[in-house]
């Protein structure tokens, strides 16, 4: 292994080595580390896809239930009541980073879905909180590992320079030490079938009464889910490897929360900041992957085509501008790109692209407040679809549609919606896919699109479980 420190000028607040392990590979040696956590942009060629982070032994654990905060430092646990984003930007706060550059220090994790009962007001919602997790489970970290796609490089970024060494030589002895062989004693269960939370009779008929509550004129657009789980006979760990190669993104994760790993695959870029610039991308529009270049071209084309997908994805560009413009200055919100199509291993997307420039103070809760959650995955007008989607879907959504990604210090954001995104908690494994619902939604063709979504991640926890079957282990 030819691993070595190589630190060339690069400024006070990164410092760049040689490594040459992969992320995923140096990620496989530390995954059950305190509060580990793993920015994974395994789909690269794009500036989307540019960097993936690591982090571990936080300076800081935020985690939030409704107004019940816990925030933990020093090894002690401190339990605190009242508004969590208030919370969140106060810790945010405490350290003055303006001058940094993106990456350099922040907080690291996830905003659950369900965290919308803290920004408005909602009425008469019913469905059941039956995993009892946080609502959200941020880790703040002063120092940041970071693989630069482009570049081939690793560099460690931070507030703290004179621990940059001694950080970059504790991962070089961890990567040249031998790893014990992967333990393979407990039997993984063959030919286990993922059990939904409501049968396909439920979901034609929540369908149905989508739209009926379109037709009233309640609402114009709904995105509807269903969620699957099963036991987990294996390391999540190893169904993140195998999620990663069957559906590689540009905004994966890997978190190691304690009592619940969240494991995420998404496409869907929900806000990234830069400076005084935030953007988001919506996607709207799915198709499977045809088995030839054929098929493949006559699946785009019709998708490209559908008066349905236009329409939904055109009513979702409106609420994400209406969003962004509650946060920009007047009239500097844009759609730069309408709708092009995203080409997935599995799936075809059509997405489109707003941009705003945020007005001058705008903080991370302040952008937060403004979009949250994401319009694409709760419906339009969002208040009255959220109520309608708590009203049909028997639980809670926690992290599922939430945000996964990095808050900086500097102020600096880039989050995914959380799509394509499996938990692993008390022994078994959540996931939950949807899609959104307009006046001309078939429900038959809604149903067959969740099973289409849901296809990727059931493939990579079967790979997952026929390694551990066969004595491989899925790194």
């Amino acid at each position: 292994m030819r691993d070595r420190l190589n630190v060339p000028a690069s400024g006070e607040s990164s410092l760049s080595f040689r490594l040459e392990s992969e992320p995923h590979e140096l990620a496989a040696l530390y995954h059950d580390e305190d509060h580990f956590v793993f920015l994974d942009s395994s789909r690269v060629g794009s500036d989307q896809g540019r960097f993936s982070t690591l982090a571990w032994s936080p300076e800081a654990v935020f985690r939030s239930k409704g107004f019940r905060i816990d925030i933990r430092r020093s090894g002690l646990w401190r339990r605190v009541a009242g508004d969590p984003m208030e919370e969140l930007q106060r810790l945010l706060s405490e350290r003055d980073d303006s001058a940094d550059g993106e990456l350099a220090g922040g907080a690291i994790g996830y905003l659950g879905y369900d965290l919308f009962r803290v920004f408005e007001h909602y009425d008469g919602l019913s469905s059941v909180d039956d995993l009892a997790l946080p609502d959200s489970c941020l880790a703040f970290f002063d120092t940041i590992l970071v693989f630069d796609h482009d570049r081939k490089s690793w560099s460690v970024t931070g507030r703290n320079p004179e621990l940059f060494e001694t950080k970059i030589r504790e991962i070089l002895a961890r990567v040249q030490s031998p790893r014990p062989p992967a333990d393979f004693s407990a039997p993984a269960s063959a030919g286990i079938r993922s059990e939904s939370n409501m049968s396909r009779e439920q979901y034609l008929r929540s369908v149905e009464r989508v739209l009926d509550h379109i037709a009233a004129g309640d609402i114009y657009q709904l995105n509807l889910s269903q969620r699957f789980s099963r036991p987990l006979t294996v390391a999540p760990f190893d169904v993140f490897t195998t999620l990663r190669g069957v559906s590689p993104s540009f905004y994966g994760a890997y978190l190691n929360c304690g009592d619940h790993i969240v494991i995420s695959s998404s496409p869907e870029l929900f806000l990234r900041r830069r400076g005084d610039m935030i953007e988001t991308r919506p996607i709207k529009g799915t198709r499977p992957r045809g088995r030839t270049p054929e098929e493949d071209r006559a699946f785009e084309s019709e998708l490209l085509d559908s008066e349905k997908e236009k329409a939904e994805l055109a009513m979702i560009v409106d609420l994400e501008r209406n969003d962004l413009g509650r946060i920009c200055a007047y009239g500097a919100v844009e759609v730069s790109d309408r709708r092009y199509i995203d080409r997935l291993p599995t799936l075809l997307h059509t997405v489109a692209a707003v941009r705003g420039r945020l007005r001058p103070d705008v903080t991370a809760v302040d952008i937060l407040r403004a979009t949250f959650p994401g319009g694409s995955i709760s419906g339009c007008p969002k208040i009255r679809a959220i109520e309608i989607i708590d009203s049909l879907e028997p639980n809670w959504r926690h992290v599922y549609t939430g945000a996964i990604g990095f808050i900086g210090f500097n102020g600096e954001m880039i989050l995914n919606i959380a799509i394509r995104t499996l938990l692993a908690t008390g022994g078994r494994i959540y996931y939950q896919v949807g899609g959104g619902i307009v006046a001309d939604s078939i429900p038959d063709a809604e149903f067959s699109e969740t099973l289409q979504k849901a296809a990727a991640i059931e493939t990579a926890i079967a790979t997952a479980e026929s390694s551990h079957r066969t004595g491989r282990a899925a790194r």
